[in-house]
């Protein structure tokens, strides 16, 4: 569906942090749940159910709570946003031909020369 047929969305800064019983919410400046980060601070369950530690659950809702703030200090707008995008899809592409060209290779410099071409 394209993307023109969905109304624009704003979420408006500042964003902040609610810690819960069991996660951290990330809310915009209306109330807006953005994100939840869960946690699990026994080790045993945390394990089985694949979960974050309280700190690391902490220290990413942080920083999803900065993006507007980062969003709003690059030196680009939107329309130099879609040329960055398009030249980190031109060096990506040129990361995976070069990888393609060294994946049959068993040379342990293969990494070495990748990297110095780009």
């Amino acid at each position: 569906m394209p993307a023109a047929q969905f109304p624009e969305r704003r979420f408006p800064p500042p964003w902040s942090v609610e810690e819960q019983e069991a996660c951290f919410v990330v809310r915009d400046h209306n109330g807006q749940q953005l994100a939840y980060n869960y946690f699990e601070d026994e080790p045993g369950r945390r394990s089985a159910a694949k979960l974050l530690t309280k700190d690391e659950a902490r220290r990413i809702a942080a920083n999803i709570a900065k993006l507007p703030e980062l969003l709003k200090s690059q030196p680009f707008g939107a329309e130099g946003a879609s040329n960055q995008r398009r030249k980190n899809d031109q060096v990506n592409d040129n990361i995976s031909d070069l990888g393609h060209q060294h994946r049959n290779r068993n040379d342990r410099n293969c990494s070495r020369r990748l990297f110095r071409q780009l």
